[in-house]
């Protein structure tokens, strides 16, 4: 996927959940739009560099939006949830695998559904990371969200219906196991070990983005 109109600035202050306050190259200081619903606070630290996208709207309060932010292994770790179901459907593209994009699901809308497979499919971006001794561990979610575990449980009823049901977890770094962190979201964790005893799939895409 290629993103284009992006530049390198310093992070300078999260605002609230989806405002955060930055310095160009040029020593402007700009404010630009975060989707991601994540705390993100081992990232976002004064001083660390980011890539922020130009955007143009009449409707935008920012003229920018974050992209990604320098990861722990020192390159690009992307930080934007709306691109995440592109990144899945360039997978998809790739792999020659029909879908539909934004089914509705009960009370819920899924990201996406593999007709062929009778397969639906949430995707989640997991980006926060721990270094524990020779391993580094990737934590999902790292904020609570009543939202994810609604998503779950409509899956858990797709499942005892006799459809498939997964669970794509995009890795925005390189990890060597993934763990669901039932300290933060204790709802969200019990919700998906009942989607994996009952049958649920998971599956883990690496996105890796560009090098410094």
């Amino acid at each position: 996927m290629i993103i284009d109109q992006v530049v390198e600035a310093s992070f300078l202050q999260r605002i609230n959940r989806f405002l955060g306050k930055g310095r160009l190259a040029s020593w402007e200081e700009v404010f630009f739009h975060i989707a991601d619903s994540g705390r993100l606070k081992e990232l976002l630290i004064e001083g660390n560099k980011i890539w922020l996208q130009k955007v143009y709207g009449k409707k935008r309060k920012t003229n920018y939006s974050l992209i990604g932010v320098k990861g722990l292994k020192g390159k690009m770790m992307f930080l934007n949830s709306s691109y995440h179901s592109y990144l899945v459907e360039e997978f998809l593209h790739s792999e020659g695998i029909k879908y539909q994009k934004e089914v509705n699901l009960w009370s819920s809308r899924i990201d996406f559904y593999l007709p062929d497979e009778d397969r639906f499919v949430e995707v989640k971006g997991c980006s926060l990371f721990e270094q524990r001794w020779s391993k580094r561990v990737g934590l999902f979610p790292d904020a609570p969200t009543a939202r994810w575990a609604k998503h779950l449980r409509e899956l858990l009823k797709a499942l005892k219906q006799g459809h498939k049901a997964s669970v794509w977890f995009l890795l925005m770094s390189e990890i060597d196991e993934l763990q669901i962190n039932s300290y933060t979201d204790p709802n969200f964790a019990k919700a998906f070990e009942e989607f994996l005893e009952t049958g649920g799939d998971v599956r883990l895409l690496n996105v890796d983005f560009f090098k410094i």
